[in-house]
């Protein structure tokens, strides 16, 4: 018999098939496997609370990694962090940073200062110029050939647009202001969709509001968008929830966590993941939840505060696969998920090129592209720069169903045999969770035990109702479920 580590959906009853426990783990196709967790990268000291980490890489290779903090913008080298902020005037302090590459260049905004640009080669971030009056937003994305302004603002936030979508000139992302049919430049409000909560680009964009969800779609003069209002009834709750994968766009709503491809959403937490995630997550802390997406796994994962928690820091972490639509949790103390890129060579930066080439592990773990590029998923903890990626050490917990294997009696197990690929001698042991009685929800704990030289745990335990909780160290390569053989299951009696 096999009791296998089922899909984890904490939303259903207690006895509902599946695993109580799916912890620090991701979803596979016919089990888990470890989920990528920091690793130490690079230098410490970085000044604020980190909002927002990307890189941008240049035609020639050179990788520049930016770290938008609470007290500035930042760049790593090998002795630490550089200030490469506006040298006009310092921001205000703000955790709302939305950055996005344009070519060789960087633009950001951050909901209170005029929207920002570094272009490679440059020492630091200036305003844009081609705007009138101090323009801002909230939220930024490339759509087509367009550079899109959501949530926008002028003469420094005492002119604010919360429902405004301003677009800059086709091909000419720092022209916005005065709209110009010639550049195509423009602007529009989209109130049926409520305070805008985020934007997402691509070849369309979607627009996320309170109240709704809008597509936008280029098509050209006099108009030059086409926006179209697909949903008016869910919204994005928490605009920091937001994260685009390819052509999927994922959010939390006030209906729980949706996804769309380009029309309208879907529920991808109903009945799994949605009330769990409402108990569990301090929506006092939401501004700080940050999220990024690892490809090839085809893995979003969100890092969150959970309720109760002291440190005031993201402590849990929540990854959905779309290609299996399952969930599980992690448990991690991060301030920011983004990602960064391992370039070829870098051109003019030594000291950066050292925060790739001195660690120990095997450099081609540093990629999560279903294409075999070298992006990869990142984060920042306490002021330093972490790569997320398999850990050694980090235990991973799943459980099997609750199961009454001889129907109406009591069971003896003697002996189980975890189907775990890859893992150590000494780096498993389990815990056998038993009751006889369904209607309490008191349970026996037993363990935990050690395996044998072959393997299998020798467990002796009689009860009604069973429940193995396997508990082992990364690396292993896949987590299946849990072997029992037929000869190590006897009845033993009705009470």
């Amino acid at each position: 018999m096999i009791l296998p580590f089922d899909e984890w959906r904490p939303d259903t009853a207690p006895l509902s098939p599946g695993p109580e426990v799916a912890l620090n783990v991701l979803p596979a196709a016919d089990g888990y496997v470890p989920m990528p967790m920091p690793v130490f990268r690079g230098p410490g000291g970085l000044l604020g609370t980190c909002s927002y980490l990307i890189s941008v890489v240049a035609g020639d290779g050179l990788s520049v990694p930016v770290a938008f903090t609470t007290n500035g913008i930042y760049r790593p080298t090998g002795a630490g962090w550089t200030n490469i902020g506006r040298t006009t005037a310092s921001y205000v302090s703000s955790l709302g940073w939305n950055a996005v590459q344009w070519g060789e260049n960087i633009f950001a905004v951050n909901g209170r200062n005029v929207a920002q640009v570094l272009e490679l080669g440059s020492s630091n971030f200036r305003d844009i110029t081609g705007q009138l009056n101090g323009l801002g937003a909230k939220y930024l994305a490339v759509v087509g050939d367009f550079l899109v302004l959501a949530n926008a603002f002028k003469a420094g936030g005492n002119e604010p647009y919360p429902m405004r979508v301003w677009w800059s000139g086709r091909g000419r992302p720092e022209e916005f202001d005065p709209p110009d049919i010639v550049i195509q430049s423009g602007f529009v409000d989209r109130p049926a969709i409520g305070r805008l909560q985020g934007i997402t680009g691509g070849e369309f964009g979607l627009i996320l509001g309170e109240e709704g969800l809008d597509r936008m779609d280029y098509t050209g003069p006099p108009t030059i968008w086409q926006f179209r209002t697909l949903e008016t009834d869910i919204g994005c709750e928490i605009p920091r929830s937001i994260v685009q994968a390819g052509d999927k766009t994922f959010w939390w709503s006030r209906r729980g966590w949706r996804m769309s491809n380009g029309g309208p959403s879907q529920p991808i937490g109903l009945g799994k993941v949605d009330e769990w995630t409402r108990s569990l997550i301090d929506f006092d802390q939401a501004h700080l939840m940050t999220s990024t997406a690892l490809l090839r796994q085809q893995v979003v994962m969100w890092a969150f505060v959970s309720r109760g928690n002291s440190t005031g820091r993201p402590d849990e972490v929540l990854a959905y696969n779309w290609d299996f639509n399952r969930w599980t949790r992690g448990r991690m103390d991060v301030d920011c998920l983004g990602r960064l890129s391992v370039p070829s060579t870098f051109t003019d930066d030594p000291g950066v090129s050292q925060l790739f080439g001195d660690f120990t592990d095997d450099s081609s773990l540093l990629t999560d592209a279903a294409t075999g590029g070298r992006p990869f998923a990142a984060a920042v903890m306490n002021g330093s720069l972490y790569a997320m990626q398999p850990k050694r050490g980090t235990v991973c917990q799943l459980t099997t169903t609750e199961l009454n294997l001889v129907p109406g009696r009591r069971t003896a197990i003697s002996r189980v045999h975890p189907l775990i690929h890859g893992v150590g001698t000494g780096d498993t042991w389990l815990y056998m969770r038993s009751r006889d009685d369904q209607r309490v929800e008191a349970v026996r704990l037993k363990g935990p035990y050690e395996p044998e030289a072959d393997g299998t745990f020798s467990v002796h335990t009689k009860a009604r109702y069973i429940r193995v909780h396997w508990n082992g160290r990364a690396p292993f390569t896949k987590a299946m479920g849990i072997e029992i053989p037929d000869w190590a299951i006897t009845e033993a009696g009705r009470r």
